[in-house]
């Protein structure tokens, strides 16, 4: 094994934490899909409103909701001014520094994702595991590892032990 070649194990581990965040990913955005069918918003816009919503009185930037969401400027820029279109997002610019952008929601915004909120029911399988995995605590215990070690460097991001959304005791 050269010198920047990683043990078979830990590559299988990461891997295995791709795969399976793919998997859960993918089952956790179905069933947002099929509570959100029929709302006046998609799964796309639902989550950049309720970002601009969980973070109350500091609204985000342009910028900070695309690395939040994971997403390119450009699907940021089109979600957004689909939502500004619809009076449920508006956009301000810091005196500070004219050249960003901040969005915040509007009173339909607010009353919007409210409502949508007040709706939606976590299912009970919606943090289970792919069958692959036996055990969750350890799925979860690899994720928090690797996820630390790879993709929480941004100033925004939140560490998975602090999202109050997944308990990491085991059952």
């Amino acid at each position: 094994m050269n010198e920047r070649s990683s043990p078979r194990g830990a590559i299988d581990d990461w891997l295995q934490a791709i795969q399976w965040t793919g998997c859960v990913g993918r089952q956790l955005r179905r069933n947002l899909n099929q509570q959100l069918a029929g709302a006046a918003v998609n799964d796309v816009e639902f989550l950049l409103l309720w970002n601009c919503y969980r973070y109350g009185d500091r609204d985000p930037g342009q910028g900070e909701l695309a690395a939040i969401l994971a997403w390119s400027k450009a699907q940021i820029s089109a979600t957004v001014e689909t939502l500004r279109q619809r009076d449920l997002l508006e956009c301000y610019r810091p005196t500070k520094d004219r050249r960003r952008q901040h969005w915040k929601l509007t009173d339909g915004g607010h009353q919007l994702i409210e409502e949508l909120l007040s709706q939606l029911v976590l299912p009970p399988d919606a943090l289970q595991t792919p069958g692959h995995f036996l055990d969750t605590s350890a799925a979860v215990s690899l994720f928090r590892r690797l996820a630390h070690a790879s993709c929480w460097t941004t100033a925004s991001a939140q560490p998975l032990e602090s999202s109050s959304a997944i308990s990491t005791e085991a059952n």
